[in-house]
């Protein structure tokens, strides 16, 4: 460093060949945020969205619609890709709120898992809890009664003191 350079000198131009040190401090400061907010704002389109879970009670129509059609091409691409029987995913699945729920769910940490920002054990991870999902599958199967050949609304056991039957 010679004698004119220190690093208390006033600033110079930019990176890009700009010289910021004219203008007044609010606009240099706004201009400085710019490029910061481009890049944020860049990057998460480039990223995209998270997946997050699915909250089906309060669901307008119409996301209810496109989140219902979504959930259903992947369970169909699931049953497929793995073979898995009806005493895991009966053709009925998405009138019982237990199954649907639950391969929601599952859905979502699918999405998660195998997003391209996902760590490389995350697709293990995914295989690991979709064994557990499975045992989790069969039991509302077998409690919500649904089968390959007939379905049947989710039996609710009545609370004394509860609900009327109707």
């Amino acid at each position: 460093m010679n004698s004119e350079q220190s690093p208390s000198a006033a600033p110079g131009p930019d990176s890009d060949g700009a010289d910021a040190g004219d203008l007044p401090p609010s606009v240099e400061e706004k201009t400085r945020e710019l490029p910061k907010q481009a890049y944020v704002s860049d990057l998460a389109a480039a990223l995209g969205q998270v997946p997050r879970p699915i909250n089906w009670r309060p669901l307008p129509p119409d996301d209810l619609e496109h989140e219902l059609l979504e959930l259903n091409e992947w369970v169909d691409w699931l049953r497929h890709t793995y073979g898995l029987p009806a005493q895991v995913i009966p053709p009925m699945w998405h009138r019982h709120p237990e199954l649907l729920c639950e391969l929601s769910e599952l859905r979502q940490h699918w999405l998660f898992c195998f997003d391209q920002q996902a760590k490389g054990n995350q697709a293990l991870a995914w295989h690991h809890d979709f064994a557990i999902a499975r045992e989790r599958l069969r039991d509302w199967v077998t409690i919500s009664g649904t089968r390959l050949d007939r379905d049947r609304p989710t039996r609710i056991t009545s609370w004394p003191g509860g609900e009327a039957d109707g």
